[in-house]
Formats: structure tokens, C-alpha cells, sequence
């Protein structure tokens, strides 16, 4: 069995689910463009094509040229 923990009724806890639930955390976090810099928030049409957080640092480590 699968659920989203969005998903968890507030009364319900981790332990009332079967043994072998796999519970999935769907949260997505804010995105980014840097020229000019902006905060893309889920639901923005430019959301899939900003870069994540992970994207954004991994640029940050390259040297620039």
C-alpha cells in the first residue's frame, strides 16, 4: 500500500497504517531562475523549466569563466 502523506488524515498516525505501507512525501518545493533572479512557486506556468535547488548550487560550484 502507497499514500501520499498529504494525503493522511490528521487523526490517523504512522502506526495505523499496515506494516508494509510506503508512505510518500509530495511536497515540491520552490524553483529559481537567476537572470533575472525570481522565486518560481508550484503552480507558476514557468515552474518545470526553473531550476531546483540542487541545480542552482551544482552552478554555483562550477568556476566561472
Amino acid at each position: 500500500m502507497k499514500i501520499k502523506m498529504s494525503e493522511m488524515p490528521e487523526d490517523k498516525k504512522f502506526e495505523d497504517y499496515p506494516e508494509d505501507t510506503i508512505f510518500i512525501l509530495d511536497e515540491q518545493f520552490p524553483r529559481y531562475f537567476l537572470d533575472p533572479f525570481r522565486i518560481v512557486f508550484p503552480g507558476d506556468k514557468d515552474y518545470d523549466t526553473a531550476l531546483t535547488r540542487e541545480e542552482v548550487m551544482e552552478l554555483a560550484q562550477k568556476p566561472s569563466e
